[in-house]
């Protein structure tokens, strides 16, 4: 909510569908952890297009790097970023 501000709803445990509404972008130094196994990649993938919309913002995820159903770290780093 800090990148964009905005109303996100359904994002509760055992949620089949997420929606959310940005308002704007801010820039700044975001941490992010799953706290659990879940894939830091996947929030890699949210965040990077919100964050080309700020200037001088930061990223780093802690979680998994390589989770069932999520694109394996080696994907971002050997495609995604080069």
């Amino acid at each position: 909510n800090r990148l964009c501000g905005g109303r996100l709803v359904g994002a509760e445990q055992g949620s089949c569908e997420v929606a959310m509404w940005p308002q704007g972008f801010t820039s700044g130094d975001f941490k992010v952890d799953t706290g659990t196994a879940g894939s830091c990649t996947l929030l890699a993938q949210i965040a990077l297009p919100c964050l080309l919309f700020t200037s001088g913002s930061t990223f780093s995820g802690r979680g998994g790097t390589d989770v069932n159903w999520s694109p394996p770290i080696d994907e971002m780093r050997l495609c995604l970023m080069p």
